[in-house]
């Protein structure tokens, strides 16, 4: 008979992924950092969080009894967290962090532009849900993803369109160019949960673009809202996540292939077990057994070179 570990499974049924950020002046993040992380750690949260002059940015592991206290906490620190959006995760389907992370950094978003000052108050215009679904209908919108490419080619929604981009930083620099036939037209950004298209709106305003909007919540809010309504989601594929889950099941679709055959379908991304290569990749359960971990013949071959 096999034995079950009750205890494990009712902890992970007891927690929630949870991502929120903001982004507001921090006059002292390294005091804010160990007030966070002595507080964190008495409730027993695991998850990585990134503080800067800039913002918040937080992406936490939470035992569901303690969100409340959370929040509570966060506001008595600065009322400004009162309107803070908790995204709360769309699929739990295994463990999303397992250690505790609370960084200062230069950004909570790292644009890598040395001559963009990022307005918090020069923005565009942050849109619902129900006014996301209407503007993606429309021929007068251009719906931009501003992932990267890892991610959009496991899941994105209909009708978007998509600028190449490794990173964030190399996304926003491709972004003017790429789009700068469509300065007077209206363009809506979506990301993950809004912290990076909150961002790049700042960034196409300060580069003239006339009409820019954003997805409040991004994509985690967006399937939770049409699950919540029982609406038919328009997202299509998985949604990648920065976490040890890798993704969220946001439906049954699975829009992307396997790196190696081309043939399957996969949407499941492994790190090459060659440690020189390490590259991020798809890979199906046939090729995985054909080539374990290695996203090649020659890493499979070439292991310790």
């Amino acid at each position: 008979m096999k034995n079950i570990n009750i205890k494990s499974s009712l902890t992970f049924k007891e927690k929630k992924t949870i991502s929120f950020y903001r982004y507001f002046h921090i006059q002292n993040p390294k005091k804010l950092q160990l007030i966070l992380l002595n507080k964190l750690k008495e409730l027993k949260i695991l998850g990585r969080i990134y503080i800067a002059q800039e913002g918040i940015n937080a992406q936490i592991y939470i035992y569901k009894k303690y969100i409340y206290i959370l929040k509570n906490f966060l506001y008595e620190l600065n009322p400004i967290f009162k309107n803070v959006k908790f995204n709360f995760s769309t699929d739990d389907h295994s463990i999303s962090f397992y250690k505790l992370q609370v960084k200062v950094r230069p950004h909570i978003v790292n644009d890598g532009i040395k001559n963009f000052k990022f307005n918090v108050e020069k923005l565009g215009k942050c849109i619902s849900v129900k006014q996301f679904n209407t503007m993606s209908n429309s021929k007068n919108c251009l719906i931009v993803d501003v992932r990267n490419n890892y991610e959009y080619e496991i899941g994105h929604f209909e009708n978007s369109i998509h600028v190449p981009a490794q990173t964030f930083r190399n996304q926003l620099t491709n972004m003017t160019r790429a789009l700068k036939n469509y300065q007077h037209k209206k363009i809506v950004l979506y990301c993950t949960g809004g912290i990076r298209c909150e961002k790049a709106s700042a960034w196409l305003i300060q580069n003239n673009f006339e009409h820019v909007f954003f997805l409040k919540g991004g994509i985690i809010n967006y399937i939770n809202y049409m699950r919540k309504k029982k609406y038919a989601v328009k997202f299509l594929g998985k949604m990648f996540v920065f976490d040890a889950r890798l993704f969220e099941n946001t439906n049954i679709n699975i829009v992307s292939y396997c790196h190696q055959c081309k043939i399957n379908q996969s949407y499941l991304h492994k790190n090459c077990a060659r440690k020189k290569c390490n590259v991020l990749f798809l890979q199906c359960k046939i090729c995985n057994e054909k080539f374990k971990e290695f996203c090649s013949s020659y890493c499979y071959n070439n292991e310790f070179f």
